[in-house]
């Protein structure tokens, strides 16, 4: 009987540590290009229905052209100054610190799990220097990780390890 409840324990503490802990989309940005040729990169993390905004990390490259000259920043949520604007699916806005920035991102329509195109009027504006807006690109979301094939045998291993500890335990009847 013993055997019994120590398997389940098993099985019920293996299935709680293989469920994931809240669901959760990231997205990244894929060649989302600016008007003078700098580029937009990071990622983006949403809950699963996309009603909330879980974190951004966005890095814009340096350019100095027509559109001004543009030293380049990332663009955190932890770092922004004030709350940052969240339309569920279509659009993130943020204010940033010295030098005065900020950052809008707009999708064509709204998020899928299958990712979305990123809208022409999203920008990065710099108080000193102007506004840069974004003339192509789209969002994916990130590929979960494939375990290698040493790792599954790994784990097989070790529980045919407890397996094998667990039955060659001498049973100890006690009469009462």
């Amino acid at each position: 009987m013993r055997k019994i409840h120590l398997a389940a324990a098993s099985l019920g503490a293996l299935l709680l540590a293989s469920s994931p802990a809240s669901a959760t989309i990231t997205f990244n940005l894929d060649n989302v290009k600016l008007i003078d040729g700098s580029f937009l990169t990071g990622s983006l993390t949403t809950s699963e229905d996309f009603v909330d905004l879980i974190d951004f990390s966005f890095t814009t490259t340096a350019m100095s052209s027509e559109w001004g000259n543009f030293t380049g920043a990332t663009y955190r949520m932890d770092d922004a100054i004030g709350s940052v604007f969240w339309i569920p699916g279509l659009t993130i806005q943020a204010n940033f610190g010295d030098p005065v920035a900020r950052i809008d991102l707009f999708f064509a329509a709204p998020l899928t799990a299958e990712g979305g195109k990123v809208a022409g009027s999203s920008n990065e504006w710099v108080s000193a220097v102007g506004h840069r807006y974004v003339v192509s690109g789209s969002v994916s979301p990130q590929v979960a990780a494939v375990p290698e094939p040493a790792t599954w045998a790994m784990m097989i291993g070790g529980l045919g390890l407890v397996g094998a500890t667990m039955r060659r335990r001498a049973a100890k009847v006690q009469f009462a």
